[in-house]
């Protein structure tokens, strides 16, 4: 059996590893590329960062990253102007019932609750469910990326708190406008 060279296997392509340490040398890649080609027969040694082409392999992540972020603005918004709707229909479908409660001697803030607690009432089960749910999906996706990071259950809690809050906020807005309307005027009609 003879001696074999690089030159019998041409195709082959190796990988070797070299770590060097941050800030040791300007320019260090360009350098290692000039010491390999000099060293290769053919001189076509491409020397690559760990750090590049890991940024470069997460490129479709990141674009899918960003399309579901922009995702959940549009849904956000058009969650709020659902919301605002539905609180809309529930107050003029209950104008004369609400009127008749503050005739009846029913506070702004008896009012308020009415519509508050229905609403976030509305709220827990879908949001339970839409956590979990989140939960799932995000474990999923990070199953493609080579570095792991925790889901802790406090970001979860903490968007539930921020959606609850905000669901609540508005509908109390909303239901504030509808305790401070003229009771005779919806009598009237």
């Amino acid at each position: 059996m003879g001696e074999l060279t690089l030159n019998d296997y041409r195709s082959v392509s190796f990988y070797i590893l070299i770590k060097t340490h941050q800030g040791s040398h300007s320019n260090i890649v360009q350098k290692l590329t000039d010491k390999f080609n000099t060293a290769m027969p053919y001189g076509n040694a491409e020397v690559q960062s760990l750090a590049a082409v890991q940024v470069d392999a997460y490129q479709q992540q990141r674009g899918f990253r960003n399309a579901v972020t922009s995702g959940s603005i549009v849904v956000l918004l058009v969650t709020l102007m659902g919301l605002l709707g539905y609180l809309n229909d529930e107050i003029t479908r209950y104008r004369r019932s609400l009127a008749i409660r503050k005739v009846n001697g029913a506070t702004a803030g008896d009012v308020m609750k009415i519509f508050v607690k229905d609403i976030v009432g509305l709220t827990f089960p879908c949001l339970i469910a839409g956590l979990a749910v989140a939960r799932l999906l995000a474990g999923k996706w990070l199953q493609n990326f080579i570095i792991q990071v925790d889901l802790h259950w406090w970001i979860f809690l903490g968007v539930g708190v921020f959606v609850i809050l905000f669901t609540g906020i508005v509908s109390a807005w909303m239901s504030l406008k509808a305790a401070r309307f003229n009771p005779v005027k919806a009598l009237r009609y």
